[in-house]
Parts: structure tokens; C-alpha cells; sequence
């Protein structure tokens, strides 16, 4: 593979986690129309209320570990066992590559307050997006 059709790839993929990465934050700001009745007011909230709200936290967990297994893969494929890149190396790029995903997991089985979540959520997307335009600036590209 040439350098451009690794940096093609890569802003695919990135392209594809913010789609999923948005809809982690849909799910979450369904289960915030939920839980701040149950905390601020303590009122009792109807079980099928909690129920699906515990179904958008399992689902969100899930497709991170997905987001979180798809950059592994790229992170494979674009650095060498030996460390070297195979497409120029960019912070936000290496920011994302080694981004902790695992804490955000364990944050939505744990089903952690959703704003906060979605703060994290929404940095990391920023940082994504910052990535694929580095990416698109490289002199690579067709």
C-alpha cells in the first residue's frame, strides 16, 4: 500500500468512529431525559424508565468496544513493530492511536453520569476531527 491509500484508509475509519462516536452520544442524551428527575428530585422513576436507560449504557459500551477494537487494528497497521509510521506522524493522530478507551468502557457499564460522559466523548471527537484534518493536509493526498 502507498502512503496516500494508508492516510485514505485511516480518515475512512476515523470518519466512520465519529459516526458511532455521535451516536454514543444520542444514546447517552436519551438517559439524560431519564436520570436528572431521579437525582435532583428523587422522585421514583418508572422500571421500564431504568430499564432502558441501563439498555443505552450496555449498547453505548458496546459499540466503544468496537470504536475502541477498530483502533487497535489501525494502530497496527500503521505503526511497524519496530515504532516507525507508515504515514507521517501527526499528535492528534497518536492522541487517538493511544487514547484510553478502556476508561471511557468501564465508565458507561458503570453507567457514570451521562454529561460527563459525553464531555469526554465530545473532546475525543474533537481530537478525531482535528486528526483527519492534519491527515487531509499531508501532501499525500490525491
Amino acid at each position: 500500500m502507498r502512503t496516500a491509500e494508508y492516510i485514505e484508509m485511516t480518515i475512512k475509519v476515523l470518519n466512520e468512529i465519529l459516526e458511532d462516536l455521535d451516536n454514543i452520544l444520542d444514546r447517552l442524551d436519551k438517559t439524560l431525559r431519564v436520570n436528572p428527575a431521579m437525582y435532583i428530585l428523587g422522585l421514583i422513576i418508572p422500571p421500564i424508565l431504568l430499564d432502558r436507560s441501563k439498555k443505552e449504557y450496555i449498547y453505548s459500551a458496546k459499540i466503544m468496544e468496537d470504536i475502541r477494537d477498530r483502533v487497535k487494528k489501525l494502530r497496527e497497521i500503521l505503526i511497524t513493530p519496530e515504532g516507525e509510521y507508515l504515514i507521517p506522524k501527526t499528535d492528534s493522530l497518536d492522541d487517538i492511536l493511544y487514547y484510553d478507551f478502556d476508561y471511557l468502557i468501564d465508565k458507561l457499564y458503570e453507567r457514570a453520569d451521562a454529561y460527563s460522559i459525553g464531555m469526554q466523548i465530545k473532546d475525543l471527537m474533537k481530537k478525531i476531527e482535528s486528526a483527519i484534518n492534519e491527515l487531509k493536509e499531508l501532501p499525500y493526498q490525491h
